[in-house]
């Protein structure tokens, strides 16, 4: 979301498809089974970095809806602020995953 608006109005078309859909589309539940796909990878991604001693425990699950939750957030602000919009560092989106004095 640095260099350019894609991945941001990605985000925001997706959740749009969601709102506005009513029914359950062929392409909404295509959309809503690569999206599950994903947050499951990150989920074992938290879960290798608990076991790794590098990230704080909790559940994974809740740490990905907390991460892309943030995300979403953020396209939303990206699109509304336009040219104001500062993109937080990785260090800052990250820093709920990592141990420090837990």
């Amino acid at each position: 979301m640095t260099t350019g608006e894609e991945f941001a109005n990605l985000l925001i078309l997706m959740a749009q498809s969601f709102l506005a859909g009513g029914g359950t589309s062929e392409k909404q539940t295509e959309v809503a089974r690569l999206s599950d796909k994903l947050f499951h990878a990150r989920a074992q991604l938290v879960k290798k970095g608990q076991a790794l001693g590098e990230f704080r425990s909790g559940d994974p699950d809740e740490m990905v809806v907390f991460f892309y939750s943030t995300l979403h957030g953020l396209a939303m602000m990206k699109m509304m602020r336009k040219n104001h919009f500062t993109m937080p560092s990785s260090s800052i989106l990250t820093s709920f995953l990592y141990k420090e004095g837990e």
